[in-house]
């Protein structure tokens, strides 16, 4: 069985070596979170500063707009670089818990 896909569009301002390792904080307790054979995230980091060089690979794909900042309009851009039919939205200042989005698929699974 295949895993189920997730794309997750993280918003990120790295102007400082602080906020780099919050983001990379974030991206890795995503990664750890899961069962990588049941679930599979798909990690795409939409960078608001345009100082920054992106992330290494193994955080995801970094997408650098050249448009000014617009929170809605960096989330688009994100989600027009996804095709997974499930999406999950996100700040960089996140930690995700063990199974969050396993319990959130069981609890779409009960009440679509």
């Amino acid at each position: 069985m295949k895993p189920t896909q997730i794309d997750i569009i993280i918003l990120s301002n790295t102007d400082s070596a602080q906020k780099k390792k919050m983001t990379e904080e974030c991206v890795e307790s995503l990664l750890a979170s899961e069962n990588k054979n049941a679930i599979q995230f798909n990690v795409v980091i939409v960078e608001s500063c345009k100082a920054f060089p992106g992330y290494d690979s193994r955080y995801g794909r970094t997408i650098l707009p050249s448009k000014k900042f617009g929170f809605n309009r960096f989330l688009n851009i994100g989600i027009a670089a996804t095709a997974a039919d499930l999406v999950c939205l996100c700040n960089n200042d996140l930690i995700f818990h063990p199974h969050w989005a396993s319990h959130m698929i069981s609890a779409m699974a009960g009440d679509p």
